[in-house]
């Protein structure tokens, strides 16, 4: 049993998609769309499948940052339909879910169905204060999803992990479970306070290209923009390396961020992990109460907020032991991966027990940050791999191991 995982080339974003099943009946899911051309590159590989392959069990739109939503947009609610491009369900957490509500099922309005149709979307995204709320692609993309079956597999509520448990777990075709490591509703209710401007701003110039995003697109307590462009890391010895991974941690304590919807994945023996951009903490509670015998074997984990270092920290590589790293961004903008993120991996991370093979870094296309990780493989063990920035990089996860079966530029 083979799962494939395609982290297509996505900006700064995340952009996955998973197919499993047998070959009479591939199964697929979509874990957000990343940026503006994400989702237009969407809609033309789409309309080149068979009508057929173009139905999807489920999209997971992660939280409300531009760089995982925005090709929703573009692909979905702010174009024309798709013949058989539909999914049975959407995972997203939207104004209700952030104060513990559920959104009620969509029933088509009978008079009046335009009018009708946008109130109730608006009321289940915004809430009854509907002034200035994400402009013209905010109500695109709100009236979508009012006619999407919204959260469906949670009765409409909230996709969140118990405070102090672990996360409800959820059984899709071919036994393909998922697990739920985050966010938890205090972390959902925390982002109450930023959710108006998160929102109009994520939505409001979902028409850019990624090339064209400026910092006043991103509201404080979301992304920072500016980060001074760091210098490749000067690693002569294994002690150079270790103090790198020791350099101090600052957590990530946006509310957005903290909003992630998290994931475990586990399919024919193998476990998956898409962190999103979880904060670490809250990724490492949820695993000490899904396993508390200990840390368990994790067959690939996509590192959380693209390697960032206040998301990658050394409890949360340790939480775990996985042999294969998987990160996805083309370092614009934010410089990701972090060097310190990437140390803590490849000094603290460790293989299944038994494990033989070096730790692998995955990357789905090429960069000028994650290209100074060529160089040291020798040195430190460990091998590194790209997909190019047309197709990003297909993996093949089966029975612990992961294989590139898409190649570099």
């Amino acid at each position: 049993m083979t799962l494939r995982l395609t982290m297509l080339p996505a900006g700064e974003g995340d952009a996955l998609w998973l197919q499993w099943g047998p070959d009479h009946d591939r199964r697929q899911m979509l874990v957000d769309m990343g940026v503006h051309a994400t989702g237009r590159a969407w809609r033309s590989r789409i309309e080149a499948m068979p009508v057929a392959q173009r139905g999807f069990d489920l999209l997971v739109v992660t939280h409300v940052d531009t760089d995982h939503i925005y090709g929703v947009l573009s692909a979905l609610a702010d174009a024309e339909s798709i013949e058989g491009f539909e999914f049975r369900d959407v995972w997203f957490n939207g104004w209700a879910h952030l104060r513990g509500e559920a959104v009620a099922p969509f029933v088509a309005p009978d008079d009046d169905a335009e009018a009708a149709l946008r109130s109730d979307a608006l009321i289940h995204m915004f809430g009854n204060d509907l002034e200035s709320y994400g402009g013209r692609q905010g109500e695109e993309f709100s009236i979508w999803l009012r006619q999407q079956p919204w959260n469906r597999e949670f009765h409409g509520g909230p996709v969140v992990r118990p405070e102090n448990a672990a996360g409800p777990t959820i059984e899709l075709a071919h036994d393909l479970r998922m697990t739920v490591l985050g966010p938890t509703q205090t972390q959902l209710e925390a982002l109450q306070r930023d959710w108006r401007k998160a929102v109009a701003d994520a939505l409001k110039k979902g028409s850019l290209d990624a090339e064209d995003v400026t910092p006043d697109l991103v509201p404080a307590g979301l992304e920072s923009l500016g980060r001074r462009r760091p210098h490749a890391p000067r690693l002569n010895s294994a002690h150079a390396l270790e103090d790198l991974a020791n350099t101090p941690f600052e957590s990530d304590t946006t509310r957005a961020n903290g909003s992630s919807i998290a994931l475990m994945l586990e399919y024919g023996g193998d476990r998956l992990l898409l962190a999103s951009d979880a904060q670490p903490a809250g990724l490492v509670d949820a695993l000490g109460y899904l396993y508390p015998e200990g840390a368990p074997d994790v067959t690939a984990f996509k590192l959380p907020h693209h390697g960032s270092r206040k998301n990658v920290s050394r409890e949360l590589v340790e939480a775990v032991r996985c042999k294969h790293w998987l990160i996805s961004t083309n370092g614009v903008k934010h410089y990701h991966p972090d060097a310190a993120a990437i140390a803590r991996v490849l000094h603290y991370g460790q293989g299944p027990e038994g494990a033989t093979e070096p730790a692998s870094l995955f990357f789905n296309e090429p960069s000028t940050f994650n290209g100074w990780w060529d160089r040291w493989r020798t040195d430190f063990e460990y091998q590194t791999f790209r997909g190019n920035s047309t197709d990003g990089l297909a993996l093949e996860i089966s029975n612990g191991s992961v294989e590139e079966i898409v190649g570099r530029d």
